[in-house]
């Protein structure tokens, strides 16, 4: 039993709009600050926008020298690459906003850093680093008392204790920023303080304590008409009077939470709370009524996909029909429960290559960051060291100076004067002597950084030679070009990686006299998407090759199961969103006939005529002064990965004629940013691109399909992996 808290900020359309007003009419920080507020909401609705709003901001700090910003702009950008997934880079901006907060001497800003980075290793599961960071952020609010600080840091401390089962530190650090939270009267964290210390006091063994803060929570929910949360501390307390006995209570509970639920249209949150009131009916000896929330779990639990719960609900059910003698069905719902069973495994194999590559990059940003500082140090060493000889050079010429006119003014006294010159002469040949010895530290400092760059160095040829052979491996992969020829007049195919691995790739086999042939791209680029588009690979020999299917589908329905089965997918809150979208056809020569299904991407289709189209969606666009027309076959809005809808792939079906041309293709070369103004090609662009070259060979249209994307990225690094293959019937 257990509330889960998502604490974001939300900012209405309206003030969305007074921002970028005042955004136009303000400068400097205010201006920079504006646009850091609007990065924030943009964030998780239009990532595009986001980071073009925080380039903005970047531009007006870099030129305005204004460094009290910079913390915030890092902070951001890591959040930013962190919604992507992308370990590596979240922990080297929060890295460098720690730096920078250290820099300036700003003690809040510096807890704050603490803080995220707390956060970062918390997601990640390493506990004890987490811990590390939050004691770092708690010890210096407490020195600024600055109350919210010192609260969030009390929170995140007690967290981390509740996840390692540590409930009496976490009710310790919990309480401490409850006393600061009723003191500032902030009734939103207040309540969520004591839904916290309610659970702690469910595991506590104390239902009392428990039943008292969930109460208090509730009573500031229903004040404040925060539906959410009161519909999820009203499913707490229905669960805990339940564990009581008290089954009239629990269900006046449960089914007030149902209701609001049902209000909020939150499918998940009443699928919760329809099985716990089956359980409670189930206890409680009336089995119909018990057996009816079974049932609508199971339903709920089918139309989202939920398979968790949908394996809950039909145990639950084959239990129940066994216990009311009703074998048949309980023989149903249990074979149903072994399905649903067994296609929930190897969840580990996609979370540990992630992991690694995650550790191998880390490393590798790190090594760098301690090179940089290396060199830092020894920039600062050779200047002290020009100071100090200059400053001899000074007081040198300043003696010789004063001995001369001594000579002149006071010649009675020379032999004095030579002994206070020979005295002069002593200290600066010990500060020659000092020098020295500086200028071998600086020597031994340089041989030190020497050795550790021989060292870097090595590490990265054999990171390389790694990487290296694992795209001889991806390459030894992907199928003989040759075999296209056979049933195609031309062909192409442009693969472009943007690193040395990619996580695009196309592959064809043949069954019978059909050609099954897709081009696809997996979530990221680089080792992991390369581990992504390998598993795609065998995947779809398992099930075209060894299972004889030409059906494309059918292939992808078969191909999505395999891929959440294998990545272990439940379609949970924070889950990594990994998969890969793909255009699949199955091609019979000898008629000419084209099977299509498509998982977010389409195919286009060049012809002079118009096609023969059965059952599908098609958008034809026509080119000016000539006969060709570009048909765009729609694909399905759905990624092979788990999903909101997991509906059937739509099967479309063509016949071409002689000379029309089929092009299949990933998202990069439309995603790539270039061209005057930095933006990207996008469809329109290559739909004409296309249309403009189909007179051309397919050879020859490759080459000026590959002269165009040169000519509009420039200087701009390509974006992602491309591929982009066309046929001609």
């Amino acid at each position: 039993m257990l509330g889960v808290f998502l604490l974001a900020t939300s900012i209405q359309a309206s003030v969305v709009d007074s921002l970028k007003q005042a955004a136009s009419r303000s400068k400097g920080a205010q201006k920079a600050y504006t646009y850091i507020r609007l990065e924030q909401h943009y964030r998780h609705q239009n990532i595009d926008s986001a980071l073009y709003f925080i380039k903005l901001a970047k531009q007006i700090v870099a030129a305005e020298h204004i460094d009290s910003l910079w913390c915030p702009i890092y902070s951001n950008i890591a959040i930013n690459f962190k919604l992507r997934g992308q370990n590596d880079s979240t922990l080297y901006y929060f890295t460098l906003s720690l730096n920078k907060a250290i820099a300036l001497k700003d003690s809040l800003a510096i807890s704050t850093a603490y803080n995220n980075l707390g956060v970062f290793y918390n997601d990640k599961g390493e506990r004890p680093k987490a811990l590390e960071f939050y004691i770092k952020a708690a010890s210096i609010s407490e020195k600024i008392r600055d109350k919210d600080a010192m609260a969030l840091s009390y929170n995140n401390i007690g967290t981390v204790h509740y996840n390692t089962e540590n409930y009496t530190k976490a009710k310790t650090f919990y309480e401490k920023a409850l006393v600061i939270r009723l003191e500032q009267q902030d009734s939103a964290k207040i309540a969520m303080l004591y839904n916290n210390l309610g659970i702690l006091a469910y595991f506590d063994n104390k239902p009392q304590d428990c039943l008292n803060y969930f109460k208090q929570a509730a009573k500031i929910w229903t004040k404040s008409k925060n539906h959410r949360q009161l519909a999820m501390v009203f499913s707490n307390i229905g669960e805990l009077y339940f564990e009581l006995g008290m089954y009239q209570t629990a269900m006046n509970y449960l089914k007030e939470s149902r209701q609001i639920y049902q209000l909020l249209n939150d499918v998940q949150g009443e699928l919760s709370v329809v099985t716990l009131l089956g359980q409670v009916y189930q206890e409680w000896g009336n089995l119909p009524v018990a057996l009816s929330y079974y049932e609508q779990s199971y339903m709920v639990a089918k139309s989202i996909d939920a398979q968790q719960e949908m394996t809950d609900a039909a145990l639950n059910m084959a239990q129940l029909y066994e216990d009311t003698k009703q074998f048949e069905s309980a023989n149903k719902y249990l074979k149903i429960y072994i399905q649903l069973k067994d296609s929930m495994v190897n969840a580990d194999k996609n979370k540990s290559m992630q992991e690694m590559q995650t550790r191998f990059e880390t490393e590798k940003k790190q090594q760098e960051i301690e090179i940089l500082n290396q060199k830092n140090k020894l920039s600062q060493t050779q200047l002290n060291r020009q100071k100090i000889m200059t400053t001899a050079a000074v007081v040198g010429f300043g003696l010789v100076l004063l001995v001369v006119v001594l000579i002149i003014r006071q010649s009675r006294i020379r032999k004095r004067v030579n002994g206070m010159l020979q005295m002069k002469n002593w200290e600066i040949m010990q500060q020659n002597e000092e020098i020295m010895a500086q200028r071998d530290e600086i020597e031994a400092q340089r041989d030190t950084l020497n050795w550790q760059k021989e060292k870097l160095e090595g590490t990265n040829l054999h990171l390389s030679q790694s990487i290296s052979y694992a795209q001889r491996i991806q390459n030894a992969a992907l199928p003989n070009e040759k075999i296209l020829l056979s049933h195609f007049a031309e062909e192409f195919v442009l693969f472009k990686p943007r690193d040395v691995v990619s996580g695009d790739f196309y592959w064809w086999a043949e069954v019978e006299e059909h050609l099954v042939l897709t081009a696809a791209d997996c979530t990221g680029h680089g080792v992991p998407g390369a581990f992504m588009s390998m598993l795609g690979i065998s995947m779809l020999k398992e099930i075209v090759v060894r299972g004889y299917l030409t059906h494309p589908a059918v292939i992808l329905r078969k191909l999505r199961k395999d891929v959440i089965g294998t990545l272990g997918q439940k379609g949970e809150i924070g889950e990594q969103k990994d998969g890969m979208d793909m255009a699949l056809i199955s091609y019979h020569a000898k008629s000419k006939a084209l099977q299509f299904a498509g998982a977010n991407n389409p195919i286009y289709i060049i012809s002079t005529s118009d096609l023969s189209v059965n059952n599908s969606l098609v958008r034809t666009f026509e080119h000016q002064n000539q006969d060709w027309k570009l048909f765009e076959i729609k694909p399905d809005k759905m990624p092979i990965a788990i999903y909101d809808k997991m509906n059937a792939f739509t099967n479309h079906e063509f016949t071409l004629n002689s000379g029309d041309m089929v092009y299949m293709f990933s998202d990069g070369f439309a995603d790539q940013f270039g061209g005057e103004h930095g933006k990207k090609f996008k469809y329109a662009q290559l739909k004409h691109l296309l249309l403009d070259h189909a007179h051309l060979s397919m050879s020859q249209q490759k080459q000026a399909i590959l002269k165009a994307f040169d000519l509009w990225k420039t200087h701009h690094e390509q974006v992602d992996d491309i591929v982009l293959l066309g046929f001609k019937a």
